[in-house]
């Protein structure tokens, strides 16, 4: 792919900065015998726009508010979007994303609750989002380029950011990072929808990935070998409990012999 996913930017800049202690864990849910415990991580990284202007002075306008901009989707890009774990009768809808959404409320980062999925196959389920701006979504593009995924028409949940104020604070000290990198053919993509499902043994981490703001957004494609199921949107699967070790070796048996990128986003699990 030409394109990064949605949240390289945020890995560069987690390496500038430490991280924040690992939070204690709150009591979970216990599971029986013959279940498996797992939780949702989802991010939403359209709320870079109002990140940036809480944190760099600036006397130009407030591009939040300007829907040429940001296409009104600020806090808007999971209006719609419901992720939801069925066997029979039994439906687990987890907490993900909600909207609106902002930093003051779900933030970047939404680690949902624990919760027990017995044994046997499970249908996973993201629904369509409904926000207009968003019906372009089309999480299965191929390779594209900035000037293609620039041009109208092009999949929402590959356009770049196109405020000069994010692109300017990214290129400052001590980041020195294009979001929209020209050389390479990497941006950072706000309008992606992205979640997955993991075991609960990984909780701390994850809480401690989401208690760090912007730099939470990669624990999803960080941990893609990890995940039970991840994906974006309009998407439905058949999975099994007990849950698979995934290993690259194994992934590539399962595609076909295709090696499957964490980074490449027409790929879900």
């Amino acid at each position: 792919m030409t394109m990064m996913y949605a949240t390289l930017l945020a890995s560069l800049l987690a390496s500038a900065h430490g991280f924040a202690a690992t939070p204690t864990p709150p009591p979970g849910v216990q599971c029986s015998a013959d279940e498996e415990k797992f939780f949702v991580y989802s991010i939403d990284p359209s709320l870079i726009y109002p990140f940036v202007a809480s944190i760099v002075a600036y006397d130009g306008p407030d591009v939040t508010t300007n829907e040429t901009v940001t296409r009104g989707l600020i806090g808007k890009t999971w209006q719609g979007v419901h992720l939801s774990i069925t066997q029979g009768d039994t439906v687990i809808k987890p907490l993900t994303v909600t909207s609106p959404n902002s930093l003051e409320t779900g933030g970047f980062n939404v680690v949902s609750e624990d919760f027990c999925l017995g044994y046997g196959n499970w249908t996973v389920k993201a629904t369509a989002p409904t926000h207009p701006a968003m019906a372009s979504y089309d999480m299965y593009f191929d390779k594209i380029s900035l000037e293609g995924a620039s041009a109208p028409g092009a999949p929402i949940n590959t356009a770049p950011v196109t405020s000069q104020r994010v692109v300017d604070w990214g290129k400052g000290k001590p980041f020195n990072f294009d979001v929209m990198n020209l050389d390479s053919g990497t941006w950072y993509i706000p309008f992606i929808v992205q979640w997955g499902i993991f075991p609960a043994e990984m909780r701390a981490s994850a809480e401690a990935a989401a208690a760090n703001s912007i730099f939470g957004l990669t624990f999803v494609d960080d941990n893609y070998e990890k995940a039970w199921d991840q994906c974006q949107v309009d998407y439905e699967s058949e999975k099994v409990v007990p849950a698979p070790v995934w290993t690259p070796s194994l992934r590539r048996r399962l595609s076909g012999g295709r090696s499957i990128s964490s980074r490449s986003i027409s790929s879900c699990n």
